[in-house]
């Protein structure tokens, strides 16, 4: 044991007893290659959590860009395509994987009329939503209808609109979907101009459970109104703090 008492005949001399105490410190150029060493060490967990993925819609195809590598994210979009003599909405949701980079090159056929789309890294939820509509295609909030019918019951979706196209996420478990129209065989709402439908009648995506009887927690959902291409998104947690 180190005896310290300078009264002590065993006490080191203080010149000693000083420079014991400075070599227990690491010297200055250690410190600071163990400090730049951490910050390298925690950088790639701190590029994940603050990446966000990015949807732009090109001439003929749609990318995806700020993914994970070999990720998985769920390509969501509602488009006016040519049908010949006439016009047709079309509404693709799949679940696909980036490459290495994080990236996503999607083309889905025809890209000649207005869309929105919307990417959803399924692991995180993470959103972004991109429009091609000169008129329309606006991003909005969540109506107070469906914050209000969401707080008070999440088994129900209820929400203004004429035509809805709906997006539900759970990340890292599955995705669905639901299609209607005000008044339409699918929705439950009997007030005009509301629409309105159970989570548990939704349609899974392809290579999902069935679906939740309740709004999961921390699920994503994405809106479109596929009359305007106008938009909202949300996930749960924010939606009920707010």
């Amino acid at each position: 044991m180190l005896d310290t008492n300078p009264l002590s005949p065993n006490a080191m001399p203080r010149s000693e007893l000083s420079s014991l105490f400075t070599m227990s410190r690491p010297p200055h150029w250690l410190r600071q290659t163990l400090a730049a060493l951490a910050v390298l060490l925690c950088l790639p967990a701190l590029l994940t959590a603050s990446a966000q993925p990015r949807v732009e819609i090109g001439d003929e195809e749609i990318v995806v860009t700020g993914l994970p590598a070999n990720g998985a994210a769920i390509l969501f979009g509602i488009s006016y395509e040519s049908g010949g003599w006439y016009t047709r909405v079309a509404r693709r949701d799949e679940m696909l994987k980036a490459d290495a980079a994080g990236l996503i090159r999607y083309v889905p056929g025809t890209l000649q009329g207005r869309s929105t789309w919307a990417v959803i890294d399924f692991q995180t939820g993470a959103a972004s939503v991109a429009s091609s509509a000169k008129e329309g295609g606006r991003g909005l909030g969540a109506p107070a209808e469906l914050v209000t019918t969401i707080k008070n019951d999440p088994a129900r979706f209820r929400s203004p609109g004429e035509m809805l196209e709906v997006l539900v996420v759970q990340p890292g478990v599955g995705a669905w979907g639901w299609s209607g129209g005000d008044g339409g065989s699918t929705d439950t709402e009997l007030s005009p101009g509301i629409i309105g439908f159970r989570f548990e009648n939704l349609r899974p995506i392809p290579g999902s459970p069935p679906p939740p009887r309740t709004l999961p927690a921390g699920a994503t959902v994405v809106v479109i109104d596929s009359t305007t291409l106008d938009f909202y998104t949300f996930q749960l947690g924010t939606l009920l703090s707010g």
